[in-house]
Formats: structure tokens, sequence, C-alpha cells
């Protein structure tokens, strides 16, 4: 999962298991590692019926390296205490760097038909090596979209500008907002949703001299 942390990349490993006996899985114990004797493996254990594990946000962006060779491999145990053999090592490789933090405010959350709302691009986007964190507008190859009446799950690319752009909404109504950007990692939707409230116009009136 590129998208769901800041700066990090989350990784999801599952197997398939399986009991002669029909039990199911109680515990299960994995182990991640990079054969490099100076590096201790990464392990973790649970008592969990799920055949999938995903390591927390702080024990992974510890440990792991970007752009870097593992293996992981994972045994489990029944509900009668019987452990399995370790399975056959899984080898996997780390992403060059962190997918991209879509992020933005909005000028104004309630506006009159007709008038401009600016979208403020404040996205981060991060580089190899070292994971460094940019500004997503900054960076080539980065590409936005952006969706001025969201209405989930369904994305519509209203505009494409890259950083800060303009709408202006014709009809009254709530309006949702959201951004996604794409580089050469993934294609990630903002967690932010931005709200618009569009009002009718207030009455234009001026004074006249008494007669």
């Amino acid at each position: 999962d590129h998208c769901s942390v800041q700066a990090l990349s989350l990784p999801t490993f599952h197997w398939t298991y399986s009991d002669p006996e029909g039990n199911p899985q109680a515990s299960y114990q994995i182990q991640i590692d990079d054969d490099n004797p100076g590096t201790p493996p990464f392990t973790d254990s649970k008592d969990s019926s799920s055949p999938s594990y995903t390591p927390s946000t702080t024990q992974w962006r510890t440990w792991m390296s970007w752009n870097t060779n593992y293996w992981w491999t994972v045994k489990v145990k029944d509900n009668q205490g019987n452990w399995s053999d370790w399975s056959d090592p899984t080898p996997f490789t780390t992403p060059l760097h962190a997918g991209s933090w879509p992020d933005f405010s909005l000028s104004k959350e309630r506006v009159a038909q007709n008038e401009v709302v600016t979208a403020i691009d404040i996205s981060k986007c991060y580089t190899f090596p070292g994971n460094t964190e940019v500004n997503c507008r900054d960076l080539v190859g980065t590409s936005y979209e952006w969706d001025f009446n969201y209405i989930e799950p369904t994305f519509t690319v209203d505009k494409t500008t890259k950083g800060n752009t303009n709408w202006v909404y014709s009809e009254r109504g709530f309006y949702k907002v959201k951004l996604r950007i794409e580089d050469d990692i993934a294609k990630c939707l903002s967690d932010k949703t931005g709200t618009v409230t569009v009002t009718l116009p207030l009455p234009r009136w001026w004074e006249i001299p008494p007669f």
C-alpha cells in the first residue's frame, strides 16, 4: 500500500492456510530478512485466524530500507497447539521511495454562485535516494487530477492543473473536492476531502437620493 500512510509504503503479506484435520488457524509467526548478517530480522507473532499480516506503521518505518531485496516466511499454529514448518521464503523488493501524498486547502468553504474558489496545493512527493520530501508540483513526471464534485466512489476528472487551481460553481449545493496524483510509484487519492457550500449571490443594492 503506497498511499495510506504519508512517506511510507506499507506491505501486506498473504498466505494460504490448510490443516489435514480441519482445525482452524489460531496463531502465526512471521519473519522478514535481507540475508545481511548485520541486520537483525524483522519478526512478529499474533494470535489470529487471519491468513494475512500488515506490520504497524512504527515497526515498518523503523526497520525497512528503500529499494532493498527481502524475503519473508511464516509458520502457523492450529487451535490444538500444533505448529507448522516455516513456509518457503518468498522474495520481494521495497520501492525506490514512498508514493505521493496529495493534500490541499481551499481558499473558501462557502461561496456564492459563480464565485471563484482556489484549491491551494500543499502535496508532498518523495524521491530516490533517501525518500527525500519535495513539493509534488515541482517534481518532473507527476500528474494531477482534480475532482470538484466528488461523489464516492466515482472520481471524475474536472481539471489536470499541476499545483494551485481555480474553480467556479454555477449551481447551488454542497460539493466535495478531491485530488489525485500519480508518480512513478502509484496513483494516490487525497486522504483529505475539501467541502464547498455554494449559495445564492447576495442581493445588490445602492443608495438613491430622496425625491
